[in-house]
């Protein structure tokens, strides 16, 4: 993995410079006020030192080293650099900057870089006072000035590597769950807008079918006709409202959008009433406590499939009788539309729509499958087997 971008001078921030500047200071105040001259020599070398700290995204591992070897380059012209201690602040930046600022992602190329530099340092000091002395302190001193920052610099830049990890993992995560939340949407608003088709059609044809059962009996039985034009205003009351809430949730914006339609047991019955009203008997076979285990959506579904196949019923088999029947075997719901052959011409109700295909991928969306064709009777035949809990048969 690769430790971070490479900067240029260009591009380093300024606030990088504070801190060394801040050493740089107290540094100088020290070797001026102790006499460690020349001065041009020690406040070079530490000026230098200032400017390699400043640049420490650049020179990464190389920091360390390079601010230890002019520590003691100032010991060539007769600094004692062995007496200012304000300068192991900066060998310890230095320490810190080769864990924080690494040019490569593993551990031995900073470890050698501390390693050399404290190296490097003590055997300049030992060169200075003599090798003759025996065990020196400042070696422990050193160490404990070098590798417990380098150290700290290292767990740092692990932790905000982390973080900022988890900060892209999480706007991923947010990203997906926003297409996510989308597409549901989308998915939802195209079943309703298969619902508000499926009223519609439904309501239509029975408006029709009614329409031309009053038209033909308004001279020879007013009271048929009466009854006929108030199934056609309760079907038109109903439908009117039936799509106004799914228009409604359609637009809606306030979290109500995914709520499952009405298209329930109640409705079924109530359809089933309107369909009896237009001269199709209707044998409903269902067991209601046989649904309840069934999942909210695939209750829906199975109850457009029986909207749709009485529907069919009124449009293109008038005189027929219908049997409806909805049951749970196992983990399968299975519900069934037929009729037999139609006793009368159809009468005009418009030309087929796209109900079977609409419902065709409504039952496919919730894991089931759809077939319909003619029955030997001569009738028609629609079913749909639906798994209970669904496309994802969760529990």
């Amino acid at each position: 993995m690769d430790p971070g971008p490479r900067h240029a001078l260009r591009d380093l921030p300024r606030g990088d410079a504070a801190l060394p500047a801040a050493l740089g200071i107290v540094a100088s105040l020290e070797h001026v006020l102790g006499g460690y001259g020349p001065l041009w020599a020690s406040l070079g070398s530490v000026w230098c030192a200032c400017l390699v700290l400043a640049a420490r995204r650049i020179a990464g591992e190389l920091t360390s080293p390079a601010v230890a070897v002019l520590y003691l380059a100032p010991a060539a012209v007769g600094v004692p650099v062995q007496e200012p201690a304000s300068f192991v602040l900066l060998l310890s930046l230095a320490a810190w900057s080769a864990g924080r600022h690494p040019r490569r992602e593993a551990l031995w190329p900073g470890a050698a870089a501390v390693s050399a530099a404290l190296a490097v340092t003590l055997l300049g000091l030992a060169a200075i006072d003599g090798f003759d002395r025996g065990f020196d302190p400042s070696a422990m001193f050193g160490a404990v000035f070098t590798y417990p920052p380098w150290l700290l610099g290292v767990l740092l830049r692990r932790e905000l590597r982390r973080s900022a990890d988890l900060a892209v993992e999480a706007e991923r995560a947010r990203a997906r769950h926003e297409r996510e939340l989308l597409e549901v949407a989308a998915v939802e608003r195209r079943r309703l807008a298969l619902e508000v088709h499926d009223v519609v059609s439904r309501s239509l044809a029975i408006v029709l079918v009614q329409a031309s059962v009053a038209e033909d009996a308004v001279d020879r039985d007013p009271q048929g006709c009466r009854r006929s034009l108030r199934h056609v205003q309760d079907c038109a009351r109903t439908a009117v409202g039936e799509t106004g809430r799914l228009l409604r949730l359609l637009r809606d914006e306030t979290g109500e959008l995914g709520a499952v339609p009405r298209a329930d047991l109640e409705a079924l019955e109530d359809l089933v009433r309107e369909v009896e009203g237009t001269g199709v008997p209707v044998d409903l076979v269902v067991a209601p406590e046989d649904l309840r285990r069934v999942a909210p959506e695939v209750r829906a579904g199975a109850c457009a499939v029986a909207a749709e196949g009485l529907t069919n019923v009124v449009k293109h088999a008038p005189g027929a009788g219908a049997a409806v029947t909805l049951a749970v075997h196992g983990d399968d719901l299975a519900v069934t539309v037929t009729n037999g052959p139609p006793t009368r011409p159809p009468r005009g109700v418009g030309p087929g729509g796209h109900g079977l295909p609409g419902l065709a991928e409504r039952v496919a969306a919730l894991g089931g499958v759809l077939q319909h064709g003619p029955t030997a009777a001569g009738g028609h035949r629609l079913s749909a087997h639906l798994p209970v809990r669904g496309a994802g048969g969760g529990g």
